[in-house]
C-alpha cells in the first residue's frame, strides 16, 4: 500500500499515539506562527481510526496550528498502525515529496528503512512509487569515499556525478575525481570510466598543460605517469582552495608551499 499525503482537519487529530508527551507551548505557538507565515512545508504523519487522525510524528505543529486560529493540516496517511520500520519508510515518503533531506541524508534513510523492513531495493522502491534505479543509485552514493560523501552533503558535488565516480574502482581514485568534479561534465566521467586503459604506461620528466587564456601550468619532478599528474593536480588544488579560504593571496601562497616543501611536505 501507498502511503497517501492528505489533508487532515485539525480537529480530527489526536496525539494519544504521539511520543511526546510534554510540549512546550511557546515552541508550538512559534512554530504555527512560522507555518500560518510560509506554509506548511513537512507533512504530520498518521492514520484514520474510525474518524480520528491518530498522529505519530507532529503533534508540535498540531498544537502550534491550533494556536494561531489554523483549521487544516497536510498529512501523511499510513493507512493504518504501523510496524516496526514503517516509520522510516513513512519518513522516506515525505522525502519523496518534499526533497528537504540532502542526497547523503537521503540515502542513509532509505538505507535505515530498507534494512528495519527487510525489502530489497526493487520492493522498496514500489512501496514509495519510485523507480528501482532511483532508488539503486541513492544507495549507490553510500559506497563513496567519506569525502566525497561530504562534498555531495554540502552541494559542492552534484549526485549525479557522484554515482559515476562510485563506479570508478579504488577508493583513492574515487576521491581524486570527487574533488575535481567540478571541473568535468558527466559526460566527460562517463567517458573516462568507459576508456580502455593505455597498454603502457606512458611517464614524463617534465609536463606542460596549456590552457585558454595563455595559460601554462608546469609540473615537473621524476618520472610522472597520468595518473601521478592526476593526484599532483588534486592535491594543488586542495591546497590553493585552503589558502583562498584563510584569504592568503597568491604569492603569500606560493611561498608557503616553497617553505612547506622545503619541510618535506607534500604540495
Amino acid at each position: 500500500m501507498l502511503y497517501q499525503l492528505i489533508t487532515v482537519v485539525l480537529a480530527a487529530c489526536d496525539l494519544t499515539r504521539n511520543p511526546r508527551t510534554n510540549r512546550d507551548s511557546n515552541y508550538c505557538r512559534s512554530l504555527g506562527e512560522n507555518i500560518q507565515a510560509n506554509g506548511q512545508k513537512v507533512p504530520i504523519i498518521g492514520w484514520y481510526h474510525g474518524k480520528q487522525f491518530l498522529v505519530v510524528e507532529g503533534g508540535c505543529r498540531v498544537t502550534g496550528m491550533k494556536m494561531v486560529g489554523l483549521t487544516e493540516v497536510q498529512a501523511l496517511d499510513m493507512g493504518k498502525e504501523p510496524e516496526a520500520g514503517d516509520l522510516l519508510l513513512a519518513q522516506a515518503s515525505i522525502d519523496e515529496f518534499r526533497e528537504q533531506l540532502n542526497p547523503i541524508d537521503r540515502a542513509k534513510l532509505n538505507q535505515a528503512a530498507m534494512k528495519a523492513k527487510n525489502l530489497t531495493a526493487k520492493q522498496y522502491a514500489a512501496r514509495l512509487g519510485v523507480s528501482e534505479s532511483k532508488i539503486s543509485r541513492s544507495l549507490t552514493l553510500l559506497t563513496l569515499p567519506p569525502e566525497a560523501q561530504e562534498l555531495i552533503a554540502a552541494g559542492k558535488l552534484d549526485p549525479t556525478k557522484g554515482v559515476e565516480i562510485a563506479m570508478f574502482a579504488g577508493s583513492e581514485r574515487q576521491r581524486e575525481l570527487a574533488l575535481v568534479a567540478d571541473q568535468l561534465t558527466r559526460t566527460q566521467l562517463v567517458a573516462m570510466r568507459k576508456q580502455k586503459p593505455a597498454t603502457a604506461d606512458v611517464k614524463l620528466e617534465r609536463v606542460k598543460i596549456a590552457l585558454p587564456g595563455q595559460v601554462l601550468v608546469n609540473i615537473s619532478g621524476g618520472s610522472m605517469s597520468m595518473m601521478s599528474v592526476v593526484e599532483t593536480l588534486a592535491e594543488t588544488l586542495k591546497e590553493a582552495r585552503k589558502a583562498s579560504d584563510a584569504c592568503y593571496d597568491v604569492k603569500t601562497w606560493v611561498r608557503m608551499m616553497a617553505d612547506k616543501a622545503k619541510k618535506g611536505g607534500t604540495a
